[in-house]
């Protein structure tokens, strides 16, 4: 590692050696002066932390879908997925949901992946947790009045994680997956759970 002095600081450092007088350093050690220094690193640690987590929740989601909802949920079809920040509904999006009569408000979670039974006419929804939003009880609930409001069968709702890790690091203390729901591990792609 090497260091190097902020510039500030230096010239901190030069007041202090030709004048003797301490107001420029004690100036320049204030919190608002260091908090102003710190917050190009802040923003460049925030964005890069947040790439990696959209990077691993496209994957998770990517994973629920081609993986997952493959293997366990045979004939769905996938009519809406939450990749994006900002406007999160396509126009294609919104005309498959107006198809089979939903309407997301914004009092209505919004679900990760929400995938269709055509045979049923019912839908299925996913939770692809990389930081938060598993299906607990409230979320559930949500889910049932949509689905309710809607006139279209609830079919089921899963959480899914990229490993048995990122799961115990969330609900050993959280405890909140609700019980009728599912749940999948990616890294573990042969098994679902029944939440009880």
């Amino acid at each position: 590692s090497a260091y190097k002095l902020e510039p500030t600081c230096a010239d901190a450092r030069r007041t202090i050696k030709t004048s003797g007088n301490l107001d420029s350093i004690q100036c320049w050690g204030r919190s608002d002066q260091i908090q102003q220094r710190l917050d190009p690193f802040k923003r460049l640690e925030e964005q890069t932390a947040k790439s990696a987590d959209q990077g691993d929740h496209v994957e998770l989601i990517n994973k629920s879908i081609h993986v997952y909802a493959k293997r366990f949920l045979p004939g769905y079809a996938p009519v809406y997925t939450d990749f994006r920040d900002g406007d999160r509904i396509t126009p294609a999006e919104g005309q498959r949901l107006i198809q089979i009569g939903i309407q997301l408000t914004l009092d209505d979670p919004f679900p990760d992946v929400i995938l269709l039974d055509p045979s049923r006419g019912g839908l299925w929804f996913i939770e692809a947790v990389t930081s938060d939003g598993e299906v607990d009880e409230h979320k559930l609930e949500g889910l049932h009045r949509l689905c309710e409001r809607s006139q279209v069968a609830f079919l089921g709702a899963t959480t899914t994680f990229l490993t048995w890790k990122r799961l115990a690091q969330r609900q050993d203390h959280l405890g909140n997956l609700a019980r009728g729901s599912y749940l999948w591990i990616a890294s573990d792609p042969t098994k679902v759970f029944s939440v009880h």
